[in-house]
């Protein structure tokens, strides 16, 4: 049916959404506002251009229509407190830890096999690169001693080949203990490793840490970050002037947002003639140059003696942050899988050098082809399936939002699906949404009120249409 208001008041009207205007709607002999709503949500399922998404991962989001409820095989222990209480208080007993997904029901053996489905599903959906890139962006969650992980050592050093065959060494700079990275933050140069504390990547809180700043005063580096940490909010003072909040200048020097330059522009007015900082104002600064990534910035406060430097102090740093305080470095080794590190930063033991133009997107493509070759896509994909998702899906573009809604709608297996515009967010249109359906629900019927520029008229039978305005009217008399 053609989009417009009343098409998409039938939409929610049939998919339980929201009451009709009057009258009645049947399917069949079956009056839709008698049907049970436990019936109702089994046998039709909506999908719409807002989905709702809650924080957590993109495979919550998808698998959430399957948890009814939980497939309890076990008698409730009533001498646990939290049961008692629920039971004498009338509410659920149901725990997260129970088994929520009928496997069965959806001829799948487990949730490994599920997570294929899954995969499958999105991939018909064109979200099979959304995913791919989703993973490698993710922390990696295998050993090196595993299987996986030795494929994933062994496409590194076949990695390292290709792109030398192809004259692309130059485009990734590997991590290396006696050379300073120059893709990486400083805060990275001299940990040459990953926090096991996850907080301490930000560099706010590590500028803070006792052990850190203890290192960096015996290697004799602190007071010289200190300056450098001056002259960045210094630049960035110059550059943000008469800059209104949310200007992409602030996107481009992620380095401060514009919460936090006026407290900068307080520590700037007042730093010593002579001397060395407070501790508060050493931290703020500290953090600022612990950020810096000179091809990024270029304010040219990196020379070689200062890189050797840090390379010299990597030891140091790591010995201390070694100490009785917990903290922790996940060092960078070539023949280890760095749990502590991004997929991408495994698979490549390197960063991109992102100042060549387009190299970013060729690094990409040419990695996914051995990628390919040594078989992990499919688990860089899986991995993908962890995206946070955010409050209301904030962290995913619009488009991959209204295809987590499709995907969930598909997933229940309905007899009815009715779709809300979702051909507007397709890749090509209702021709996709045609072949997704037909592929994983050849036998459901398909109610769709679609897009203005979508033509009804060739479409098969199988896909409801007609006019929505004649439906309620008939309805109402």
């Amino acid at each position: 049916m053609p989009a417009g208001p009343v098409a998409q008041e039938f939409a929610r009207v049939l998919a339980g959404l929201q009451l009709p205007p009057g009258g009645t709607i049947r399917i069949g002999d079956h009056d839709l506002s008698t049907l049970p709503r436990r019936d109702h949500a089994h046998r039709i399922a909506y999908a719409g251009i807002q989905p709702v998404l809650f924080p957590g991962t993109l495979r919550d989001n998808v698998l959430y229509g399957l948890r009814v409820q939980p497939l309890r095989t076990h008698i409730l222990d009533l001498s646990k407190t939290r049961i008692n209480e629920a039971v004498k208080t009338g509410n659920p007993c149901d725990s997260v830890d129970d088994p929520w997904i009928d496997f069965g029901r959806l001829g799948v053996r487990d949730a490994l096999d599920l997570d294929d489905r899954l995969l499958d599903l999105l991939g018909r959906l064109d979200l099979g690169d959304d995913l791919y890139r989703f993973g490698l962006g993710a922390l990696s969650s295998v050993a090196h001693d595993t299987p996986v992980g030795q494929r994933m050592i062994a496409a590194r050093e076949h990695l390292r080949e290709h792109f030398a065959q192809k004259g692309l060494a130059d485009l990734v700079i590997p991590f290396a203990r006696g050379r300073y990275n120059d893709q990486a933050t400083v805060a990275e140069n001299l940990l040459f490793g990953v926090p096991r504390d996850t907080s301490l990547t930000d560099p706010r809180r590590l500028a803070g840490v006792p052990m850190f700043r203890e290192a960096l005063e015996k290697v004799k580096l602190l007071d010289e970050l200190d300056r450098m940490g001056v002259a960045i909010a210094s630049n960035l003072k110059d550059i943000f002037a008469d800059v209104p909040p949310g200007h992409p200048l602030f996107r481009r020097f992620s380095l401060i947002t514009p919460d936090a330059l006026p407290d900068y522009l307080r520590r700037l007015g007042r730093l010593p003639a002579a001397g060395r900082l407070s501790e508060a104002d050493s931290v703020a600064f500290l953090a600022l140059a612990l950020a810096y990534v000179e091809p990024r910035m270029r304010f040219g406060l990196l020379n070689q003696p200062l890189t050797k430097r840090i390379v010299g102090a990597r030891g140091v740093v790591q010995g201390f942050m070694h100490g009785d305080d917990g903290y922790d470095v996940e060092s960078y080794d070539p023949n280890r899988i760095n749990p502590r590190s991004t997929v991408l930063d495994n698979l490549l033991f390197g960063r991109i050098d992102t100042v060549r133009m387009h190299g970013e997107t060729l690094i990409q493509r040419e990695a996914r082809a051995v990628f390919r070759e040594f078989d992990l896509e499919r688990p860089i994909q899986r991995r993908g399936l962890e995206k946070e998702v955010g409050n209301r899906g904030q962290l995913l573009p619009e488009r991959v939002r209204v295809r987590i809604g499709l995907a969930r709608a598909i997933l229940r297996e309905p007899e009815i699906l009715v779709v809300d515009r979702v051909d507007e967010h397709l890749e090509r249109g209702v021709g996709t949404l045609l072949d997704v359906t037909e592929a994983t629900l050849p036998r459901a019927s398909l109610v769709a009120s679609l897009s203005t520029d979508s033509d009804p008229a060739r479409f098969p039978a199988r896909l409801a249409l007609g006019s929505a305005e004649t439906r309620l009217r008939t309805a109402a008399e």
